[in-house]
């Protein structure tokens, strides 16, 4: 028996050897994947639905990738998106902004570009911390 259509990972568009198994020689492969039915409580269908969600953001076919690969593939399409997303965000902000508000920058919208952290004041004084930790 092939696999059927409802079973995670499978695909009615994948060749099925004589043996009833997928032929696609990838980690898709039900030859290759261990047997986690027992008390897995669904786990292998949340792992296979990440892959197949990570394939639909990248828009690549998941066979001959790895989960790591996917990963990579989607954030980049991700961060490319958001980089158009926050440029009309800037733009339509600014345009439509109020006397004396100052305009924004693109990297102000865009949540995958790391905000500079504040930094941290240094001091000598470290009776603080015996105070917290030691003195309790």
């Amino acid at each position: 028996m092939g696999a059927s259509p409802d079973e995670p990972g499978a695909s009615a568009n994948r060749p099925v050897a004589s043996t009833g198994r997928s032929v696609a020689g990838s980690d898709q492969d039900p030859a290759r994947q261990p047997d986690f039915e027992s008390g897995d409580r669904g786990g292998t269908e949340r792992r296979w639905r990440i892959v197949w969600e990570l394939a639909g953001v990248a828009g690549v076919d998941p066979g001959p990738l790895t989960l790591r690969e996917l990963v990579w593939i989607a954030e980049a399409r991700q961060r490319e998106a958001w980089s158009h997303t926050s440029q009309v965000l800037a733009m339509t902000y600014n345009s439509h902004r109020g006397k004396g508000a100052r305009a924004m920058k693109p990297a102000e919208f865009n949540p995958f570009i790391e905000k500079a952290a504040k930094p941290v004041a240094k001091t000598n004084d470290l009776s603080i911390l015996k105070q917290v930790f030691v003195d309790r």
